[in-house]
């Protein structure tokens, strides 16, 4: 991994840091409170060594020989550390089949990471500990919210919250946009062409 500043004459190099994998999620956020912004990286390894070159990160969590997650960036040139870590590996679970989904909570309370199907693991951002411990919720375990979407289209891949005073949720997908308020569904299809004119 690269890291670079802008500067007037353009790119400038900083740092560069080996990562043994690949890397499957990359958040950037910044906590409440902090000046510094905060990065969170997932990567699939390639190995079972769980010792990075550079140990950069806040948190670090490893998989054996599947995921390694680094956190926390410091903004200083020659600096870089980890000061927390743990280890997220299940022994139980399927891969999931349609790909890793890592975020981080808006207030920067928990990291949520979809590895395997059917469960949901959960890592709370706990600044006092100096380990993090993350658990499994099953997604049957889940409680049903106020909406329901029956028909969603299956290459929806966006969901955008939409701001009081309106609220709602707007979910994009390749051939439609929906606006989901409580139980009202508004579908919006793009328009078809049927004449044009060079």
């Amino acid at each position: 991994m690269e890291i670079y500043v802008v500067t007037p004459e353009g790119l400038r190099p900083i740092k560069k840091v080996g990562i043994n994998g690949r890397i499957d999620v990359m958040e950037l956020f910044r906590p409440p409170g902090e000046s510094k912004d905060v990065m969170f990286i997932l990567t699939s390894l390639q190995c079972h060594d769980i010792r990075m070159s550079a140990g950069w990160g806040k948190y670090r969590y490893h998989y054996q020989s599947t995921w390694k997650c680094t956190e926390h960036m410091e903004t200083k040139v020659n600096n870089y550390h980890y000061n927390k870590h743990g280890n997220v590996q299940d022994r139980i679970g399927r891969p999931s089949e349609t790909g890793i989904i890592g975020i981080v909570d808006p207030l920067c309370r928990v990291i949520g990471l979809r590895l395997y199907d059917g469960l949901f693991k959960v890592i709370p951002l706990d600044r006092d500990n100096k380990e993090l411990k993350a658990f499994n919720i099953s997604v049957k375990e889940f409680q049903k919210g106020p909406w329901k979407q029956d028909n969603v289209e299956t290459e929806a891949c966006m969901v955008i919250a939409v701001p009081e005073p309106f609220g709602g949720a707007l979910i994009i997908g390749q051939e439609s946009i929906t606006y989901q308020k409580g139980d009202n569904c508004l579908p919006v299809a793009p328009p078809a062409i049927k004449v044009y004119h060079v």
